[in-house]
């Protein structure tokens, strides 16, 4: 059985949004470009990236396919396409927000708020990254800028992040960031022919600002 893990409280820094396309409220839309750092921004995906998605997925392929259930569905640069259309659609609905990671003008991976729940004011984040750019603070960075949004300029109270148990690399994002261990969803994730068990990080609009 796994003990509870509790993380230190932290203060979260305020990032750079544009505020010509951020929110100031959930019904006035999602920052659509986030500067997280010197060398780090946050940006919507366009049609135009298609193709740079594509060929960072594919060269990541299967690092990725170890612990995301959707590498097949990425199998062209029409798949990317496609994906750049529904991140468009779910933003316009306020369904999911996602960003590309742009580390020094290069496509570094991919973040995205996702189960954006208005009534539960709750959403959890997921990311990926290219493995030339791990051990540089990125996604930790990206996180952060992340989680600072959503409590602020989307009003929200609850953050979740969830990792494949056996995922370090991903389950160190949260642990280092002061989220809170609650558990493991138990064959929770079908991921191409076989389960997946999920462990489960929050953090609360209150922790954020202890």
């Amino acid at each position: 059985m796994q003990t509870k893990r509790r993380h230190s409280r932290r203060w979260w820094p305020r990032f750079s949004v544009n505020m010509s396309d951020a929110a100031d409220s959930p019904a006035r839309g999602i920052a659509q470009r986030i500067r997280v750092s010197r060398e780090v921004t946050l940006r919507a995906p366009v049609e135009e990236d298609a193709v740079a998605i594509y060929r960072t997925v594919d060269a990541n392929r299967e690092r990725l396919r170890r612990w995301l259930p959707w590498l097949d569905q990425n199998a062209s640069v029409d798949d990317s396409r496609a994906f750049v259309e529904n991140c468009t659609r779910a933003r316009l609905a306020k369904e999911s927000a996602t960003w590309l990671i742009d580390y020094k003008g290069r496509l570094a991976g991919v973040i995205s708020i996702n189960e954006l729940k208005w009534q539960n004011r709750t959403c959890e984040i997921g990311y990926w990254i290219a493995d030339e750019f791990e051990g540089k603070g990125v996604v930790s960075a990206c996180v952060t800028a992340l989680v600072d949004l959503a409590f602020t300029q989307l009003a929200l109270h609850r953050v979740e992040i969830r990792a494949a148990t056996d995922n370090e690399r991903s389950r160190a994002i949260p642990e280092r960031l002061g989220f809170t261990y609650e558990g493991t969803t138990r064959d929770s994730e079908w991921l191409y022919d076989h389960f997946e068990s999920l462990v489960i990080y929050s953090l609360l609009s209150t922790d954020a600002r202890a």
